[in-house]
């Protein structure tokens, strides 16, 4: 597998090694990490598909045989299910080409099989009489099957040769589990998605994250548009992969804002790095940094989380004195909160949902500088 296409193609049957290369190379190669990706996806959206237009694959063969030479090895029962759902599958098969393929395979593996059983009856000996003769034909083989001495090595065969068949058809088109969950969020809302491991995802907007389902999660999220991770500690790094560049991290919280052209990662806990272009940059809370395709990621350089991550809709503290806190949650719930002179400058960390009240953020704050709360009509006051 020399060209680097078909190793991405191939990134399923890869070993670990292969694949820590293959991601060295898509970060080399912005361009084919874009045709993956837009491969991943297409693969995971056909999947998709052909599980909701029809999920029983089992429905799908004895469609094929009842619709053949072979129509008569479907039992009566068979013949009724097919029935009831034969309009479903019909529509299926037209609205996927792929489909009428996978029926004429089952067909031909069906033709190919009676026909070598025929004709292994010119060659297999008779025992009783010593002569040639006819092996049952399909129709009769499901109520009197041929006696096991004449089971010889070119039954195994033809029933290998079609069940390949089959299963190649069907392996190729229709994996077993889904290739790739593809989770998308709704336009001008915010969607959390727990992925595998326990890690969470907030999807912002149209955002957009793809990755290997369950048991294959290998903690690597490709992502799109912005998305907030909040990572669940874990042996294997974790990581993100965008058009520009890719994160990895252990444990940590962070917002990410890609697109085709680039990848700005911001960091509320923990360290992440930003690799792009074969270099890479480390961050620590409260820090950015942007690497656009093509380019390394820029120098990390200090922000204001709340400013910076305000489309999380989540409200982040970190070491921030406690008068300015307040002047925050004021502007953001329009109450006054008042803080006792000799608290103002004390620090605070947290990271508030969009939808805690202010109550909720102010005890917790007071609880870290085991401070007490009080309250009236007008205000909340933090006290020593």
């Amino acid at each position: 597998m020399n060209d680097p296409l078909i190793k991405a193609l191939a990134a399923d049957h890869l070993t670990a090694e292969d694949r820590r290369a293959l991601r060295a190379l898509l970060d080399a190669e912005p361009e084919l990490r874009t045709a993956l990706q837009r491969w991943a996806s297409l693969q995971g959206l056909i999947h998709q598909q052909l599980e909701a237009d029809l999920p029983d694959r089992r429905l799908l063969v004895l469609y094929a045989l009842s619709s053949s030479a072979q129509a008569s090895v479907v039992s009566a029962e068979e013949r009724d299910e097919v029935a009831a759902v034969r309009a479903e599958i019909e529509e299926a098969v037209q609205q996927h080409p792929g489909l009428r393929a996978v029926v004429g395979d089952i067909q031909r593996a069906a033709d190919t099989f009676d026909a070598e059983w025929q004709a292994a009856a010119t060659r297999a000996p008779s025992e009783s009489r010593g002569t040639s003769a006819p092996l049952p034909r399909a129709a009769d083989r499901r109520a009197t099957p041929a006696p096991r001495q004449r089971q010889s090595s070119w039954k195994y065969v033809g029933w290998a040769t079609a069940a390949i068949l089959v299963a190649a058809s069907l392996f190729l088109l229709w994996p077993r589990e889904p290739v790739l969950t593809i989770a998308e969020g709704v336009p001008g809302e915010s969607t959390t998605i727990t992925l595998p491991d326990g890690s969470t995802a907030l999807l912002v907007d149209a955002a957009r994250i793809t990755y290997r389902p369950e048991p294959a999660f290998d903690r690597t999220v490709d992502a799109q548009g912005a998305v907030f991770f909040t990572v669940a500690p874990g042996e294997e790094p974790f990581r993100v992969a965008t058009a520009a560049a890719e994160v990895r991290v252990l444990g940590t919280a962070f917002g990410v804002e890609a697109t085709q052209e680039a990848t700005e990662v911001v960091l509320a806990t923990g360290r992440v790095t930003l690799a792009a272009a074969g270099q890479e940059v480390t961050l620590t809370p409260g820090e950015r940094s942007r690497a656009t395709v093509g380019a390394p990621p820029s120098a990390p350089e200090r922000v204001d989380l709340s400013e910076r991550l305000a489309w999380t809709g989540l409200l982040f503290f970190r070491e921030t004195p406690m008068a300015r806190v307040a002047e925050r949650l004021e502007a953001r719930f329009g109450r006054m909160l008042r803080v006792d002179p000799a608290l103002a400058e004390e620090r605070v960390s947290g990271t508030f949902a969009e939808d805690a009240t202010l109550e909720e953020i102010v005890e917790a704050l007071a609880a870290t500088l085991g401070a007490r709360v009080e309250s009236d009509d007008q205000a909340l006051e933090i006290r020593p």
